[in-house]
């Protein structure tokens, strides 16, 4: 869900430009400075957004032996020793996973 995050919050901000056109148009009277609160705000939110997205970046993902507690690398290494065909990449099948466990892997 963290990937809809942007989208969200673009469409946000689209939301509150055409608001404040709205706006604009209904209450000409108050036009000037509603627009540059709106622009104010947009801007505010737009570096917010470039903040949190920058620290996203930062924290960068994790290797997959963090994520699963097992090293692939190691799983496909013993696959292809104990004579187990699996694939290079991608997802290492259960039933492999399950024999290396059984075998004396981590069971975390």
């Amino acid at each position: 869900m963290a990937g809809y995050a942007p989208l969200a919050a673009s469409a946000f901000l689209l939301l509150l430009t055409l608001g404040g056109t709205l706006l604009a148009r209904l209450f000409p009277h108050r036009a000037v400075p509603c627009a540059q609160e709106l622009e104010t705000r947009i801007e505010e939110l737009t570096g917010q957004l470039h903040r949190a997205h920058e620290q996203r970046s930062a924290l960068g993902q994790g290797s997959a032996a963090e994520a699963h507690g097992h090293s692939p690398k190691a799983v496909r290494a013993w696959a292809l020793r104990s004579g187990y065909s699996v694939p290079a990449r991608g997802r290492i099948p259960v039933h492999i996973l399950e024999a290396w466990r059984a075998a004396g892997g981590p069971t975390s």
